[in-house]
């Protein structure tokens, strides 16, 4: 199995290299990813200037002076030009990417990029924003890379039809409960602007975000799930991804990057069938365990 592992916190962020190592033990693995953190930058590419690349680990780990979508473009572009990857995987990013974050996020978009080339794509994070008593980073990022690595040893590669990727959120949790097939959610914001006065007297503004740069979690909503029903679903039986991730779920949302596209043939074989059933039979807690 070859593997395109991009992210968007950067080549360099331990995740990604513990990521690396982890499947590295069954694949070969190749890391394509910025050179600087590029969170929050959507799907943004680099189209008014070239883009450098510097080869960091012969013929395996590259840094791009670029956004996430970026790297895909460029990996699929040139090593992988003639045969592309089986899977391309994004992430682990620290924090969530639930309900419409995934239209900010740079660990979605990789992803994203990855389904437009028809290959199977999955983004993954670990919800750190999520945390209540457990606070372990270094164990909670090595049980959500083992998990990964579990999800691609079983195949769930197989189970994603084009114009599709899976959107990945693990809780902040020693121990998950279980995980489960999901729909978007709605997440809340305060959406508060912060002025700042220079000394120059010039006024500055931080713009839906605190000052420690990061979006404020207020509340979300299951709502909805109410527009994205399919005749094949019971929509209403099913959690949204940030009320699972709040409950200790991890969540697993199909999201296509064409909304309403091969909506019927998703719903009844992936949704019902093969992609439950593939959860179902995980031992979560045993997985996080190891």
């Amino acid at each position: 199995m070859k593997i395109l592992l991009t992210n968007d916190d950067g080549v360099r962020a331990p995740c990604l290299q513990l990521l690396k190592r982890e499947f590295s033990k069954f694949a070969d693995v190749y890391v394509v990813a910025p050179l600087e953190e590029k969170s929050t930058t959507g799907h943004s590419l680099t189209l008014k200037r070239p883009i450098a690349v510097e080869e960091l680990e012969a013929s395996r780990v590259f840094g791009v002076d670029g956004f996430p979508a970026d790297c895909v473009t460029w990996a699929l572009g040139t090593i992988f030009k003639d045969a592309p990857p089986d899977v391309v995987i994004s992430g682990i990013n620290r924090g969530g990417n639930l309900a419409q974050d995934v239209f900010y996020s740079g660990t979605a978009a990789a992803a994203r990029e990855g389904s437009f080339a028809k290959i199977p794509s999955m983004a993954v994070s670990l919800c750190m924003e999520f945390a209540k008593d457990f606070k372990d980073e270094e164990e909670s990022f090595l049980g959500a890379s083992k998990f990964v690595c579990e999800l691609l040893k079983r195949g769930i590669q197989r189970l994603i039809p084009s114009h599709y990727f899976l959107n990945v959120n693990i809780p902040y949790l020693k121990v998950p409960n279980t995980a489960k097939v999901t729909l978007s959610g709605l997440r809340l914001y305060r959406g508060e602007v912060h002025e700042i006065l220079c000394p120059r007297n010039r006024r500055y503004y931080w713009v839906g975000t605190g000052c420690d740069g990061h979006g404020i979690f207020k509340d979300h909503s299951s709502n909805a799930k109410k527009a994205s029903s399919g005749d094949a679903i019971n929509v209403d039986s099913m959690m949204s991804d940030c009320e699972a991730v709040d409950v200790g779920v991890v969540s697993v949302t199909p999201l296509a990057f064409l909304p309403g596209s091969h909506e019927s043939a998703w719903n009844s074989y992936l949704y019902q069938e093969e992609l439950m059933r593939l959860l179902q039979t995980m031992d979560v807690q045993k997985i996080f365990s190891k």
